[in-house]
């Protein structure tokens, strides 16, 4: 029997509307210790960290969180917080730390939330696993019903996704974007060979493929472009939709894969930058709807939605995942990566960089 390339990855990506309704049964079950948490902690800043996958879902939530909690919120990377926290907090108030990790292990991550709880930080662990050093690092623990053995982060992104926003929804007593979350699931299951079909359909011999998005779209962006570079040893990178102009569209070419992912409040800017770059010469994607004279992805959602981002994120796995077969590669064993990055020796505090 031939091997399949990628069989549990792709088991864990068609998991994914499964998965989701755990998420979203658990986060309900548990948000109540959340709103404890944040009344007593009353914070006024909040931080989301993680590193690689972590790292651009916090980036997505970032601006969510923020407009539904009332409160300044930004995505770091675990490191720099590390090294340089100072650079994050501000106000009198120590802030609110959410460090998200799949494995609960992450160093960088641990050593963030412990180093932002010496400074007296309120520290709050979302992870796929318990017991891990990183539930141990923070007052309070979310522990999603989610497994992968795939070493590329797929259901889990979505998840963690999923259950940040949808703490923030219920904290915030946001019934409609709650709503809207638990009606996502049944409709993910109805697209998922749709989205793997377009995908594949969208797998040449591209050399390079670029990732748009503004708000939180950008994040998705950023891990659209991490999973073909992990997946397909395809380089891929992202920046923020209307920057592509001013510069980097220099190097668009038919070689290159350009992928639009639209949101919500600058969807008209976003279509004219795909069209321009289209007629660059670059293949050109739109992610949410049509867009007059360039290659579309319709989603069922509203554009620029969270649902919106589940789905487009899905379908990017599928993508990163097909290109991966077209090239004979095995997205189960990518090279050269591990599930858990790891470091000895927690660094002292100092220094100036």
């Amino acid at each position: 029997m031939a091997q399949v390339l990628g069989r549990f990855t792709e088991r864990e990506i068609l998991a994914q509307p499964q998965a989701w309704e755990r998420v979203l049964d658990e986060t309900a079950r548990t948000g109540e210790a959340f709103r404890h948490l944040w009344q007593s902690a009353a914070p006024e800043q909040i931080l989301l960290t993680g590193c690689g996958s972590s790292y651009y879902l916090a980036i997505a939530a970032a601006p969510i969180l923020q407009r539904r909690l009332g409160v300044p919120c930004r995505a770091w990377p675990s490191s720099e917080l590390l090294f340089a926290p100072e650079d994050a907090v501000t106000g009198p108030r120590p802030p609110l730390l959410i460090a998200v990790s799949r494995s609960g292990e992450t160093t960088e991550t641990v050593w963030a939330a412990k180093r932002l709880r010496d400074r007296g930080a309120v520290t709050v662990a979302v992870t796929c696993a318990a017991g891990g050093p990183l539930i141990q690092a923070s007052q309070l623990g979310f522990v999603l019903p989610v497994e992968e053995r795939s070493i590329v982060m797929t259901g889990s992104f979505t998840s963690l996704l999923l259950a940040l926003v949808h703490l923030a929804a219920g904290l915030a007593g946001d019934a409609h974007l709650g709503a809207e979350l638990r009606k996502t699931p049944a409709v993910a299951a109805a697209e998922l060979d749709r989205l793997s079909d377009h995908a594949l359909g969208c797998v040449d011999a591209a050399r390079f493929f670029v990732y748009l998005g503004s708000g939180p779209m950008f994040g998705i962006a950023c891990e659209g472009a991490l999973k073909m570079t992990e997946m397909a040893l395809i380089p891929g990178c992202a920046y923020h939709t209307l920057e592509y102009l001013h510069g980097p569209k220099a190097a668009a070419s038919p070689d290159t894969v350009v992928i639009g992912v639209l949101s919500q409040r600058g969807a008209a800017h976003e279509r004219e930058v795909l069209r321009q770059v289209a007629a660059l010469g670059a293949r050109v994607i739109a992610v949410g709807e049509s867009v007059d004279g360039v290659a579309a992805l319709p989603l069922p959602v509203p554009v620029g939605s969270v649902p919106a981002m589940l789905l487009g994120g899905i379908w990017m796995q599928w993508l990163a995942l097909h290109a991966a077969r077209a090239r004979g590669l095995d997205p189960d064993v990518p090279r050269f990566l591990q599930a858990v990055v790891t470091w000895d020796g927690f660094p002292q505090e100092g220094g100036e960089g």
